[in-house]
């Protein structure tokens, strides 16, 4: 039997922990600040990968490479921002999956210019995923508002930008430019709290409190593992394959609701499943 492509292994992974801090993300944002819950789970960030960092004795990184990290922190915080004012504005079933879609096809199509087109079936592969994608971003009930289609197209943007920036990095340091971009999306995101925006900052007393302490420890720890597994996945592997498998996560934050909160997957969930087990199927057999 073939072994597993590395690639695959750290991209699912990274689909399964982002997805996890997704959803602790989420919990949290029912208490508290948008904001606040970016830059308290960033800082958390900051710390689990600088001690990566130090204990793997990780070079220091070039001056490039810092600003690469730097550049991704920025695009990741416009796009996550971006997002949740989408979101906030309009309907959730369509700025989540063109945020998404965005956010993946940009990196494919950089990925293929910079190392060649893919095989026949690694190329149906990666347009399965990403339709899988669309569809596990998807929502098929009819929710009210229209959402300014500037605010997904640019959440995608830095979340293809966050991709693009990481695969130009990560084939020699890993950890010390990804410390770089959470300082930088931290600078970015405090910034903005600070202008006349629906991102204020805000200080809760029940941040103190141990159950949603753990539930933001909990998003920061996930979105730096799923960083540090993304990052792997574009060192071992096509950029094109990283970027489309990852962003597979929408399953696992869908999954999480339904096994917590009894949500149960709409039908075109249920179809985005379909298409993100056939394109796996597919990458892992080319």
């Amino acid at each position: 039997m073939e072994p597993v492509p590395s690639v695959l292994i750290y991209s699912i992974g990274a689909a399964l922990i982002w997805g996890t801090g997704d959803f602790s993300g989420g919990v949290a944002t029912k208490r508290f600040p948008v904001n606040q819950v970016l830059i308290y789970s960033q800082l958390i960030g900051v710390v689990l990968l600088g001690l990566f960092a130090v204990f793997i004795g990780e070079q220091i990184p070039t001056t490039s490479e810092l600003l690469f990290g730097g550049l991704a922190g920025i695009f990741g915080g416009i796009g996550l921002m971006s997002l949740y004012k989408g979101l906030a504005l309009g309907k959730m079933s369509t700025t989540a999956p063109i945020a998404a879609i965005v956010g993946t096809v940009i990196p494919v199509i950089f990925g293929s210019l910079i190392e060649g087109l893919p095989d026949i079936l690694t190329g149906i592969g990666i347009l399965s995923a990403m339709i899988a994608v669309y569809f596990l971003s998807s929502e098929d009930s009819e929710d009210e508002g229209t959402t300014p289609i500037k605010y997904p197209i640019i959440a995608g943007l830095g979340f293809a930008g966050f991709y693009i920036m990481v695969d130009l990095f990560s084939s020699t340091s890993i950890y010390w430019p990804l410390v770089a971009s959470r300082v930088t999306m931290i600078a970015l995101i405090f910034v903005l709290s600070l202008l006349p925006t629906n991102f204020h900052l805000t200080v809760d007393s029940k941040l103190r409190t141990p159950k949603y302490l753990l539930v933001l420890i909990a998003a920061g720890i996930c979105d730096s593992a799923g960083n540090i597994l993304f990052a792997f996945a574009t060192r071992t592997g096509r950029l094109d394959i990283a970027s489309s498998v990852s962003s597979l996560y929408p399953g696992t934050t869908v999954f999480l609701a339904y096994l917590f909160y009894r949500q149960k997957l709409t039908s075109f969930q249920w179809i985005g499943i379909a298409f993100a087990i056939s394109a796996i199927f597919m990458i892992f057999m080319a």
